[in-house]
């Protein structure tokens, strides 16, 4: 089962694959269904610290792709230029910008309020003029008609959310585009 699965799983998953058999196998044998204990013969991948780091972009490629963001005035290069600027602004994860609300936004306090996914917690930042100019130029002339109150919106409809997955393509897709070179593990934590 393990080699079945091995070959399309990343180190990390297969570890995780081979922790949860040998729990299970531990139990199945402390309650006598097997006669033998099998987890011991189970082998995984050792994982090494800091080997999924992602690498990082250097300043002149964070400019590049933010030039080549900002000079797409369409609904969809509005959007993706104000998730970048988010990104790249205040080091926000994939699904904190994804799950930005409308009303997380105080335009007359300047600031908004992230919802960290990771920790449960939450941070309020200025809303740096920048920042705040990006995403209203996208509300007003990019963000489709929707009931949602996510501010980023799906390009294609049905226009939904943009899940965390979503924030991820626009980062590989714009450096894509902004001729910047991708290295492993490159994508809105780089």
């Amino acid at each position: 089962y393990v080699q079945s699965q091995a070959s399309h799983l990343g180190r990390g998953a297969i570890k995780n694959m081979v922790n949860a058999l040998r729990s299970f196998l531990r139990y199945l044998h402390q309650n006598g269904w097997v006669v033998r204990d099998l987890a011991p013969d189970l082998i995984s991948p050792r994982i090494y610290a800091d080997e999924a780091i992602p690498s990082a972009l250097r300043t002149r490629e964070v400019e590049l792709l933010l030039e080549s963001a900002q000079q797409d005035r369409s609904p969809k290069g509005l959007r993706d230029y104000a998730i970048l600027l988010m990104l790249c602004t205040y080091g926000l994860r994939a699904s904190e910008v994804a799950r930005l609300r409308l009303e997380e936004l105080d335009w007359r306090g300047e600031r908004i309020r992230i919802r960290h996914t990771k920790t449960r917690s939450e941070s309020m930042l200025p809303l740096l003029r920048t920042v705040g100019e990006a995403i209203l130029d996208y509300l007003r002339n990019g963000r489709p008609q929707t009931t949602a109150r996510e501010i980023f919106i799906r390009t294609a409809a049905p226009h939904r959310s943009l899940q965390g997955s979503g924030v991820y393509h626009v980062v590989v897709d714009r450096l894509r585009n902004a001729g910047v070179p991708i290295a492993r593990n490159q994508g809105p934590h780089a």
